[in-house]
């Protein structure tokens, strides 16, 4: 079970890890149920661990892509499916356990029993939910400062928005302000983070629908420091870790390849590179 603090914990690639709990703050939580067991039966025990009204919790699949990401990929939305059920027909993996990530309603008006029937509920329906414009997306908040990667946070944004219409949520969520001491306005850099090898500048005035970014989708940023305008930062540079096996010297694409150090964090590597800004996109507040 993935849940926000576990999410907050993480530093590497994807959503969490799945080693021992008890060893890594940013590991799967897990939990033991009988097949038979419902899905409300699920969110009343994991209400009760996280310290959340029941009634505020959603859990969604986590399915297996092909680039070798695990991603939250549909809501559960019936509480009387039993859990093997979920595992049968939504799951969508051959592995023993059935991975999912937990949801918790935000301003939920708990006096209304359908709460996740409110605009902010991106779909509805059990096992095939119908489509809707919002993406469900992750954050991820690079520090240059303390040369740190960490979850902040998950938000709702409509198919046909602009990659820039992500600034003002996020800096609201991390709460920053709209404007720098100086005067200036906060800078963003924004990434899609594609899978562990693969990390992508996104376009400002490009809508999320022609980025091809779905739901379970992780959007990665860093705030350019004060003063720093894309003209002046082009020889700055910042660290951005990713897992990486290797790497090619010569490829010329955002990372580029000195490699300056790594770490151990359970059973995986996190490896540092170099990141020249010139090679990344620059999105203000507008």
């Amino acid at each position: 079970m993935v849940t926000d603090e576990t999410y907050r914990a993480h530093s590497g690639t994807d959503l969490a890890t799945f080693d021992d709990p008890d060893k890594d703050p940013a590991a799967a939580r897990t939990y033991r149920l009988l097949r038979l067991s419902t899905v409300q039966d699920l969110t009343t025990r994991v209400a009760e661990d996280i310290g959340q009204d029941p009634r505020k919790l959603r859990f969604w699949c986590m399915v297996n892509r092909q680039n070798k990401t695990i991603r939250p990929d549909q809501p559960i939305t019936d509480p009387k499916m039993t859990i093997e059920d979920v595992y049968l027909k939504l799951a969508g993996t051959k592995l023993q356990e059935l991975r999912l990530w937990v949801e918790v309603l935000e301003d939920a008006d708990l006096a209304n029993n359908h709460v996740w029937s409110a605009p902010a509920s991106p779909q509805s329906g059990a096992g095939n939910p119908p489509k809707n414009d919002n993406i469900l997306l992750f954050l991820k908040w690079f520090d240059i400062e303390h040369q740190m990667l960490r979850g902040v946070g998950h938000l709702y944004m409509g198919k046909e928005r602009k990659v820039e219409d992500l600034v003002p949520l996020i800096l609201k969520k991390m709460g920053w302000p709209e404007k720098a001491p100086s005067g200036e306005k906060t800078q963003l850099r924004l990434y899609e983070e594609i899978k562990p090898q693969m990390i992508d500048a996104m376009k400002g005035k490009q809508t999320l629908k022609a980025a091809e970014l779905q739901d379970g989708d992780i959007v990665c940023f860093q705030r350019i420091p004060d003063g720093k305008s894309s003209e002046s930062d082009k020889g700055l540079v910042a660290i951005f870790p990713y897992r990486q096996q290797h790497y090619n010297n010569n490829n010329t694409g955002a990372l580029l390849g000195r490699l300056i150090g790594s770490r151990m964090r359970g059973n995986s590597t996190t490896t540092y590179y170099i990141e020249s800004y010139s090679d990344s996109c620059l999105i203000q507040d507008q």
